[in-house]
């Protein structure tokens, strides 16, 4: 998590504000009991671990072909008390309303849901293991942008590039079309990961054998190239083992 303030933040549990993103249909709420209870045992396992990096996750079926991904987290400088203090008033403040995917964030600590609906016919030999990769990849990637968001959405421009600009001057980014198309073997069904507000994601291999994710813009997306290049912009400058 990245934090800023004008004061000592170390060992210091904070949930005076916090900041909530979702997205997806309302079309999950008769899971909300499945979905409380999965978040009560992250909660616990986290203030229970001996591990110095107090996360936790988890994914279930909720029905036969729709996956639920959790996903809680504490600064790891908080103590057992204050981290379990953090997430119970973030589960407070959580709304279930059905949606499918919501992640709070305060400042110590941040949880996270996402349903996974594969019961389209590109899903169905996904195995738990992929639904747990893929759900908390896009629940790590959503929570980064939002801390991102948080801390600079009230931050002044000082003259340096951004979105289009900025893609534009970063060449390391830049693949050949035909290198993509290749990767993702002529962007194949069997090779769809999910459907973003841009388009599909698909995964795939560069020929050094490195693991890629590739969004293909929609040509029916309420999106343009601009934002579409802006967002490929943010997420290239992200750290995160899932991204």
């Amino acid at each position: 998590m990245l934090r800023y303030a004008n004061r000592s933040i170390l060992s210091f549990e904070d949930d005076s504000v916090y900041f909530t993103f979702e997205y997806g249909p309302l079309n999950y709420k008769k899971y909300n009991q499945q979905l409380s209870s999965a978040l009560i045992d992250l909660s616990n396992t986290v203030t229970v671990n001996n591990s110095p990096l107090a996360f936790a996750n988890g994914v279930i079926y909720v029905q036969e072909l729709i996956g639920l991904t959790t996903y809680v987290e504490c600064t790891p400088d908080l103590t057992r008390a204050d981290c379990k203090r953090c997430l119970q008033t973030g589960l407070n403040r959580l709304e279930m309303d059905g949606i499918q995917l919501r992640t709070l964030v305060q400042p110590s600590c941040r949880l996270s849901y996402f349903y996974v609906d594969f019961s389209s016919d590109a899903g169905k030999g996904f195995s738990s293991s992929s639904i747990a990769l893929i759900a908390v990849a896009a629940i790590a990637g959503t929570s980064l942008i939002v801390n991102l968001f948080t801390c600079f959405r009230k931050a002044k421009s000082r003259g340096n590039p951004t979105g289009l600009d900025e893609m534009e001057s970063m060449e390391n980014l830049h693949l050949q079309y035909k290198t993509i198309k290749a990767a993702t073997d002529n962007f194949a069904p069997d090779n769809k990961i999910g459907r973003g507000g841009f388009g599909i994601v698909y995964m795939g291999t560069l020929p050094d054998g490195q693991a890629i994710a590739v969004k293909r813009l929609d040509s029916q997306s309420g999106q343009g190239i601009k934002e579409f290049k802006s967002e490929a912009s943010l997420v290239a400058k992200l750290q995160h083992k899932n991204l």
